[in-house]
């Protein structure tokens, strides 16, 4: 056929049919008869003679050439619908004297059928009934009647089909055997109603029989029917029957038991002698073992595997490891095809007819070469590196697999096949850390395999260990970069590696001889790269500037992409495996993606080399401020929205602040920290606000109002951790700032202020938080701003001293509870305080779940003084096995968040109370299961009427 013809398949045991490309033609009259004669003497010359006589019979004589020739015409045109005009035939073609049906043998059912047939028979012989049980399954439904009608009747035809049929009975011999060798006695006997039926009187037929019904407990059966193959023989042949049939009647009779369950001819398998033909293993597979078990399994049971995973992940060695293993299974071989030199998809079939070292087919394509030399047999062919010529390969695979095919395919690619049986393993770099030490970690057992020589003796073992799990976070495990730095020792002090590797992961070289496009990490990914559409590539180096986790939105920001078409960008560079889904970091959230360090390396390097670094950072940075600057009101129920949407992009919110305030010293960094807070504090962050509190304070170019803030801010983290000597003149500072450039105030001061309040009253300095509290009502009363008015109250009503403050709480909560969740919550925790310090711990933890509900509501999960509260609360009430497990959790909560343990000064003798009403054993099970909780793990257990008491989900 000519290349890039759909090749025709000839279904010649029936009717005659032609399918071309999934469409079937049925020829009719002298077409049908010549191609009969034509399919029966395939790749062979056919004489113009001995076609007029299959055509005309005795009338030949009176038939001119031309007349020949016109039916020959009709029959290309069934034959090869879709040759154009002047295109000469490529499967009918006229040689000298006659005509020549070229045609690959697997095209043709009745050759296909007859060599099914034959390897089915010496897949018996060899002891593999099962493998042959599905060669004669495929086999027999290939026939569809009588070979070659409408010829079959004719003189010229009786041989080849008497030859047919012939092996059609033996087929069926075999079919049945393996049946029973393959322990299905009762579906042997199926089988043999409607093929006795065909084949009255094959004596293996019936010895079949008997051998079934004997197996499946009908002795009597078994021996009614040898009394009746022997009547037939009497009656038809006049014969007796052979020796195995009166033999096999013997041994029933005698009930011999080496009948049952045994293989009608057992044999030995043969010994193995197919090829393997993998690549040299250099090394032992490390870390690895789960995925090794995995494609093993996968491999035996489904006819394509693709190994997916970024550059460097070790695709190709897990493949030959697997391979390798399977080598006892792929009975006929295996092979090993390097895809990297392909530079088209059409080279593909070149690379695997010269993998298998097959030689030009006599008919057909290269892919007709491969698809005979792969036919029936249990045979494993690795393709490696099919992501460049992805649709070669598709094409490829859905040429070998056909219905009954044996083959099984294991490729390698950045990305799927995308063909109906494939199954994909995504292969992710190796764990860099793990439950146990840091010997047991797969990407640290690597490095140590792989180390050029002995570590340095100058640090501990130790030492050596940290510095190395330091080595392969960096990396984020990919292999490729493990094994590179692992070969740096020989040079390099483990630290130094690290330094180096944490400068550029993705600059680590190949040290061993020779041309290899994995001779950097940069070069393996670069691999990749260049098959990226222009848009995928600038998503790629632009999102780079993120070090973590992001959102389509901000990919979309960073690199300047219409919103609408960064969805499919970036499931195609996942679907390439240059970048990781993450999925959402909550229900309901948006995805997030991340790249791996060596991938973000390349994309950094592409920025540099491109010149666009600094307009990716500034891309990134703008849409931090515009994310932070979207901050709502202290309270609003949006703020809860708000602080999801700093979660999700919480990776580029820190590389902007590190950008702004470590690096460059920009005011924009003061306005984001100003901003955040209350984020970090509802997120256990403290410590990390502090830091960048820190840095921003030396920002010399911050407005008032920006560097109030910011003093704020350090003034509140210090308070936080009891530190107020150096919150004090951090606050005075603050006021002076805040209140002498802006004589009015400033409503977002006003809610800083309030902020701080909190942290200086935990702190102990009650004064210093009600001297806040009335600055903040200030700017409240100047502004006519009710909202901040409104918490500035709450947070007075918290402080001890002023009765008719403190009585207002109720009244503050009904007004804020719906549109100012802060407010509300210090109005509860007033009441709550209230409460406990009259030792009513009903109505204060009435109060504690309404604190509990309102930060549910808003989605806070950290609440390490809630916890501390409600614990109190609990032990008040008499329940200390509860309030053991929550003060374990408040304790986990502050040492989180950087903040002291405990925050109220009667913690102790509560906690104390509390451990001395339980046991040793269940203070300590309390304390443990109380480590981890969180607010979501708490729940309402009172009936429908009653104050609302929250009780721990676990008890």
């Amino acid at each position: 056929m000519a290349s890039g013809s759909p090749s025709p398949r000839f279904r010649d045991l029936g009717p005659l049919v032609v399918e071309t490309d999934g469409l079937e033609a049925s020829p009719t009259g002298r077409p049908a008869l010549a191609l009969a004669l034509l399919l029966i003497h395939a790749n062979r010359r056919v004489s113009a003679d001995a076609l007029r006589e299959a055509l005309w019979g005795e009338a030949t004589g009176r038939r001119a050439a031309s007349t020949l020739e016109s039916h020959m015409f009709r029959l290309r045109r069934v034959v090869e619908p879709e040759r154009a005009a002047g295109q000469a035939p490529s499967a009918v073609i006229s040689e000298p004297g006659g005509y020549r049906l070229v045609v690959a043998p697997d095209r043709v059912d009745s050759l296909r059928f007859a060599a099914l047939a034959a390897d089915a028979a010496e897949l018996l012989r060899s002891g593999q009934p099962e493998r042959a049980r599905r060669k004669s399954e495929e086999a027999l439904a290939l026939r569809r009647g009588r070979p070659f009608e409408p010829a079959s009747d004719q003189e010229w035809a009786a041989a080849a089909v008497s030859r047919l049929e012939e092996v059609h009975a033996q087929l069926c011999e075999t079919h049945v055997e393996a049946l029973l060798g393959c322990g299905d006695p009762e579906g042997a006997l199926r089988e043999l109603g409607t093929v006795l039926a065909e084949h009255p009187l094959r004596e293996r037929l019936w010895g079949q029989r008997m051998l079934a019904a004997f197996r499946c407990g009908r002795t009597d059966e078994a021996l009614d029917a040898y009394q009746r193959i022997r009547r037939a023989l009497l009656d038809e042949l006049g014969v007796e029957p052979g020796r195995e049939l009166r033999d096999l009647q013997a041994r029933i009779l005698a009930d011999d038991e080496g009948l049952v369950g045994a293989p009608a001819r057992p044999t030995p398998p043969p010994a193995r002698s197919a090829p393997v033909d993998l690549p040299r293993r250099h090394g032992t597979l490390i870390g690895r073992e789960e995925e090794l078990g995995q494609v093993l399994a996968l491999c035996s049971d489904h006819p394509v595997v693709t190994l997916v995973g970024a550059a460097g992940c070790g695709k190709t060695r897990l493949a030959v490891e697997a391979a390798a293993g399977a080598a006892d299974e792929f009975v006929d071989g295996i092979w090993f095809v390097d895809l990297t030199a392909a530079a088209r998809d059409a080279e593909v079939v070149d690379a695997v007819v010269s993998a298998l070292g097959l030689a030009p087919a006599p008919a057909g394509s290269p892919t007709d070469a491969v698809r005979m030399a792969v036919r029936d047999r249990r045979m494993l062919l690795v393709l490696d590196n099919c992501e460049h010529v992805l649709d070669g390969v598709a094409e490829l695979v859905d040429a070998l697999h056909v219905p009954g095919a044996e083959l099984s395919i294991l490729a390698t690619s950045r990305e799927p096949l995308q063909v109906d049986p494939e199954v994909v393993l995504l292969l992710e770099p190796l764990a860099t850390s793990g439950p146990g030490g840091p010997e047991d970690v797969p990407a640290v057992r690597l490095f140590l395999d792989r180390i050029a020589g002995p570590l340095p003796t100058e640090e501990s073992r130790a030492e050596q260990l940290a510095l190395v799990a330091d080595i392969c976070r960096s990396v984020d495990g990919v292999p490729l970069a493990v094994e590179l730095a692992a070969g740096r020792t020989r040079a390099y002090g483990l630290a130094e590696i690290a330094a180096q590797v944490a400068r550029d992961p993705a600059a680590l070289r190949q040290l061993r001889r020779g041309p290899s496009r994995q001779e950097t990490v940069r070069s393996a990914v670069q691999w990749s790269y260049r098959m990226l559409t222009a848009t995928e590539q600038l998503v790629h180096r632009r999102t780079a500037v993120v070090p973590g986790p992001f959102t389509a939105d901000a990919a979309a920001r960073v690199a300047g992409v219409e919103r609408a078409d960064v969805d499919d960008v970036l499931v195609g560079l996942v679907h390439r495996s240059m970048l990781g889904a993450l999925g959402p970091a909550r229900p309901g959230g948006p995805s997030r993606f991340a790249q791996l360090t060596t991938i973000r390396a390349h994309g950094q390097h592409e920025l540099a080399a491109l010149h666009e670094s600094e307009a990716a950072v500034r891309a990134r940075d703008a849409r931090v401020a515009e994310l932070v600057g979207a901050r709502p009101r202290l309270g609003h129920p949006d703020e809860r929205r708000w602080f999801q949407a700093l979660d999700d992009d919480l990776a580029a919110v820190r590389a902007t602040l590190d950008h702004t305030l470590a690096l460059t010293a920009d005011p924009l960094g003061c306005r984001l920290v100003g901003n955040l807070t209350m984020f970090w504090y509802h997120r256990g962050l403290v410590p990390e606000g502090g830091r960048f509190f820190a840095l921003a304070r030396d920002v010399p170019t911050a407005s008032p109002l920006e560097r109030a803030l910011v003093l704020v801010g350090l003034a509140g983290e210090r308070a936080l951790a009891q530190r107020m000597d150096v919150a004090d003149p951090l606050i005075a500072e603050a006021l002076r700032v805040g209140e002498d450039r802006t004589p009015d105030g400033d409503v977002r001061f006003g809610e800083s202020l309030l902020e701080l309040a909190g942290g200086v009253q935990l702190a102990g300095d009650l004064a210093g938080a009600a001297d806040l509290a009335r600055r903040a009502l200030g700017i409240a009363d100047r502004h006519d701003d009710e909202r901040l008015a409104l918490i500035a109250r709450a947070r007075l009503a918290m402080l001890p001293g002023d009765p008719a403050a403190t009585a207002s709480a109720p009244e503050i909560y009904a007004a804020a509870q719906e549109e100012n969740h802060y407010a509300a919550h210090l109005a509860a925790t007033a009441a709550t305080l209230a409460a406990v310090a009259r030792g009513d711990a009903a109505t204060g933890l009435a109060w504690s779940d309404r604190i509990l509900d309102l930060h549910r509501r808003h989605g806070v999960a950290q609440a390490p003084v809630v916890l501390e509260m409600r614990a109190n609360l609990l032990t008040m009430a008499g329940d200390p096995l509860g309030a053991v497990r929550l003060y374990a959790a408040a304790r986990a909560h502050n040492r989180r968040a950087g903040l002291p343990w405990p925050s109220r000064d009667i913690t102790a003798a509560l906690l104390a109370r509390a451990a001395d009403l339980v046991d040793r054993t269940r203070y300590e099970d309390a304390w443990r299961s109380g480590s981890g909780l969180t607010l979501t793990d708490l729940e309402p257990s009172t009936p429908p009427g009653a104050p609302a008491v929250v009780t721990l989900e676990r008890s």
